[in-house]
């Protein structure tokens, strides 16, 4: 799949296929992510229907992230597939942390590069908002679970990670960072911020205009990702697959 490693994100138009020719085309890439909050289809329960409705708040994805950090080993990868899209809007936005680590000085390279994350999927300190379940999904149409015993969901990670297939450094950070290991709140926070202001600016975003049948697959582990909410009172329905992954290095 060397495509994926170059270009980090493929688009594709016109994949008119079924639920199972997903699954398999997905299992290519690898063992399969279930998501630990919540309920994939019923019959597929490892394809998560991402729907706004037109009467829905909420919008999954609305903040730039990448797919499972707060997991040991997060996904690698995401498959998204447009079932319905609204008329205008609805885009999503793909964030380099390739480029975004490269544009950073020396200095600031050298200073984070032994820094560790925590990051969190429950309990968001840093958004009252969407800080936990019942909060983030009101005004959704997305069905919450409860995660099953055992399953982890907060993990420390490397702030500079190091991409397992091409050896190259990126920043890995996103929605579910909550501190710096061994900063203060203050310090932390600070460092946060900038790091997340940094890493979405304008020359290191890629925008993707979903049309029905579209499939988008990219790679967690240099990108962050964000869903535009700009479709008020219409319909977006999107069955998302995540792929399993590495402890972050």
């Amino acid at each position: 799949m060397r495509p994926g490693l170059t270009y980090q994100v493929l688009f594709f138009r016109d994949q008119k296929i079924t639920s199972d020719q997903y699954l398999k085309f997905a299992k290519k890439w690898g063992g399969i992510h279930v998501h630990p909050f919540v309920r994939g289809l019923r019959r597929y329960p490892e394809i998560l229907e991402v729907k706004k409705t037109e009467t829905d708040t909420y919008t999954f994805g609305n903040r730039w992230h990448t797919d499972q950090m707060f997991a040991p080993r997060p996904a690698k990868a995401t498959l998204l597939y447009a079932k319905e899209t609204p008329t205008v809007g609805g885009d999503t936005l793909y964030a380099n942390m390739y480029d975004a680590y490269e544009a950073l000085s020396p200095g600031m390279k050298k200073m984070l590069e032994p820094i560790r994350t925590f990051n969190v999927g429950d309990g968001n300190k840093r958004s009252a908002k969407y800080g936990n379940r019942e909060n983030r999904y009101k005004g959704a149409s997305a069905k919450p679970k409860v995660p099953p015993k055992g399953v982890k969901t907060n993990s420390q990670h490397p702030l500079v990670r190091t991409h397992p297939e091409t050896g190259r450094k990126a920043l890995y950070i996103g929605v579910h960072t909550q501190e710096l290991v061994g900063f203060s709140g203050e310090e932390g926070n600070f460092l946060i911020d900038m790091l997340r202001t940094h890493c979405t600016k304008e020359e290191f975003i890629a925008r993707f205009n979903w049309q029905k049948d579209s499939i988008a697959i990219w790679d967690n582990r240099c990108l962050q990702h964000y869903a535009v909410s700009d479709y008020p009172g219409q319909r977006r329905r999107m069955h998302r697959i995540t792929i399993k992954g590495d402890k972050p290095r």
